[in-house]
C-alpha cells in the first residue's frame, strides 16, 4: 500500500504539474496519447522510491534491491521497442503488452540520469526544472535542453539531435520536418539506423545493469 500511495502522490508533480501538450489540451472526444508516458510514470515511480528512502520507510539495501528487481523485470519486455513510440500507441498491440515496462525501464532511465549527473546536479537540476515549468507544458526534448542548461552537462550524448533523433519546437516545425523526411528517404533511414545502433549499444538491459552496478559499488564504498 505504501508503494501505491507514494507513486500516486508523486503524480501531483507529473503529469498534473508538468506535462506535455497532449495532456494539457487533452481532447476527450478525439483522444491522442502522449509520447512521454515513460516520463510521467517512470520518473514518478523512481521518485516514489526515493521518497521512501528519504523518509526512512526503506533503507539503502532495500532501495538498490528494488532497482535490481526493476532491471530483472524489464527483461520480460521488448527491450528494442521505442519508448516514445510505445507511449503514443499504448492502447494497441504490440505496445499495450509492454506497458508495464514504463514502471521498470522508465524508472531506470531516471536512475541512470542521476548516475550520469551525480546527486547534487540531479536533484537540484530537477527541482529547478520543475519550478520553471510548474503547471506548464514540457516535452522530452525541452526536458533535455533545460536540464542541460541548468546543469551544464550536455545531455545530447544520450541521443544526438539530427543524427540519432529528430525533435520539433512547434506544430509548424513538426509539419515541416515530416514533409522533409518523407521526401528524403536516405536521410530518414540514416537517422533510423543510427538510433537503432545507439539503443543496441547503450540502452539494452545489459548496459543498464552495468551502470546500476557501478553506482551501487560507488555508494557502498
Amino acid at each position: 500500500m505504501t508503494d501505491v500511495v507514494a507513486h500516486e502522490f508523486f503524480h501531483i508533480v507529473t503529469p498534473l504539474g508538468v506535462h506535455s501538450e497532449d495532456i494539457h489540451y487533452f481532447d476527450y472526444n478525439n483522444p491522442t496519447f502522449s509520447k512521454h508516458l515513460w516520463m510521467y510514470e517512470g520518473t514518478t515511480e523512481y521518485f516514489a522510491n526515493l521518497f521512501q528512502i528519504n523518509q526512512g520507510l526503506i533503507d539503502a539495501p532495500d532501495f538498490y534491491n528494488r532497482i535490481m528487481d526493476k532491471v530483472s523485470q524489464a527483461q520480460r519486455f521488448d527491450d528494442t521497442m521505442s519508448f516514445t513510440q510505445m507511449s503514443a500507441g499504448i492502447v494497441e498491440e504490440p505496445y499495450q503488452a509492454n506497458y508495464g515496462n514504463v514502471y521498470q525501464k522508465g524508472a531506470l532511465i531516471g536512475h541512470n540520469l542521476r548516475g550520469y549527473l551525480g546527486d547534487s546536479l540531479f536533484f537540484n537540476g530537477v527541482k529547478q526544472l520543475l519550478s520553471q515549468n510548474k503547471y506548464g507544458n514540457l516535452n522530452a526534448n525541452q526536458f533535455r535542453d533545460q536540464l542541460t542548461a541548468i546543469t551544464g552537462y550536455n545531455l545530447n550524448s544520450f541521443f544526438d539531435e539530427g543524427d540519432e533523433i529528430v525533435g520539433y519546437s512547434s506544430a509548424d516545425d513538426l509539419i515541416d520536418k515530416i514533409r522533409f523526411y518523407l521526401s528524403d528517404e536516405q536521410e530518414r533511414e540514416r537517422i533510423a539506423r543510427n538510433a537503432y545502433s545507439r539503443v543496441m549499444k547503450d540502452y539494452r538491459i545489459g548496459s543498464l545493469l552495468h551502470r546500476a552496478g557501478a553506482i551501487i559499488q560507488e555508494v557502498s564504498q
